[in-house]
């Protein structure tokens, strides 16, 4: 008799599997990662906790499905350590994909959801996805919409809204948009440029042969090597007119190379401004955006 398995999901979530008759409860994190198992009585079957890029931190009793680290969303354990995720292979214990991103050179190689694993998941394998920090952001924004539908006088609407709401509500919103935002910059923005590797050091007794040089024949055989015949050099033409310069490149302090450690600073300040009612400190934008470097 073949195996059968049905799915019951809400908003693209897998919560429940019915397996030849054999029903479990999937109790996800906000990330979507199966924390608990539960069976049809509603007894748990197993909890587990993770890290951050989805080692197994503890565990206990087994989980009678294929769903783990992120597995509602779809992260499907395959084999061994391997983590189906539809487009491509993530093994969670090297916190790489195992296969190239489709976007490189211009994206990294292996990077999971550009190193932000506490805040971003990618359930289609090709795109990071901040789920974190703008689900808080899109609640607010839709109901400001369901309260103030565009129209006429609509701005007037959304700042009438906006001057009832509570400091505390406020004060959550801003830093969940603004989270979201850098989130969604980072995720987009091209990684540092990185220096080439060194070559590898060569055996010692050996020859250092640089990478450019032919490899020397054995003794006795004069047989030209196999492979393309190397084109003859031919000296440059003389270089008439003035010096070509790369272009200048402002050079900024550390801090500051980080669009998204900017942005977090930008509004954390305007929310910390003192003609605003809130009270941070003078340490609390640094310490809330520094994670961000």
């Amino acid at each position: 008799m073949a195996m059968t398995a049905t799915y019951t999901s809400v908003n693209g979530q897998i919560l429940h599997e019915n397996r030849n008759g054999s029903e479990t409860e999937l109790v996800p994190d906000p990330l979507g990662s199966v924390i608990q198992t539960r069976s049809s009585s509603g007894s748990t079957t197993s909890s587990t906790v993770y890290w951050p890029y989805g080692e197994t931190r503890t565990a206990s009793g087994a989980n009678p499905t294929p769903w783990g680290y992120v597995g509602t969303y779809g992260y499907h354990q395959d084999s061994g350590e391997m983590l189906y995720v539809r487009a491509r292979d993530y093994r969670p214990s090297l916190e790489r994909w195992q296969t190239v991103d489709p976007l490189w050179p211009q994206e990294p190689a292996y990077r999971y959801v550009a190193g932000m694993p506490t805040m971003a998941i990618d359930p289609s394998g090709a795109s990071p996805v901040c789920l974190i920090p703008c689900a808080p952001c899109a609640a607010c924004l839709i109901d400001l919409l369901i309260v103030c539908p565009p129209g006429a006088g609509w701005e007037e609407c959304v700042q009438g809204v906006w001057n009832e709401l509570p400091a505390w509500l406020k004060w959550g919103c801003g830093l969940a948009c603004a989270g979201c935002l850098a989130c969604v910059v980072r995720a987009l923005l091209p990684p540092p440029v990185r220096p080439q590797p060194e070559p590898l050091p060569q055996p010692p007794g050996k020859p250092q042969l640089p990478p450019t040089s032919p490899r020397p024949l054995p003794p006795g055989n004069q047989e030209p090597p196999v492979g393309p015949r190397p084109l003859p050099e031919r000296p440059c033409p003389p270089q008439t007119g003035p010096p070509v310069r790369p272009p200048w490149r402002p050079v900024l302090p550390p801090k500051l190379r980080s669009p998204a450690y900017v942005l977090c600073m930008f509004f954390c300040n305007w929310l910390c401004n003192p003609g605003q009612p809130y009270d941070c400190g003078p340490t609390f934008c640094n310490d809330l955006c520094d994670p961000l470097l």
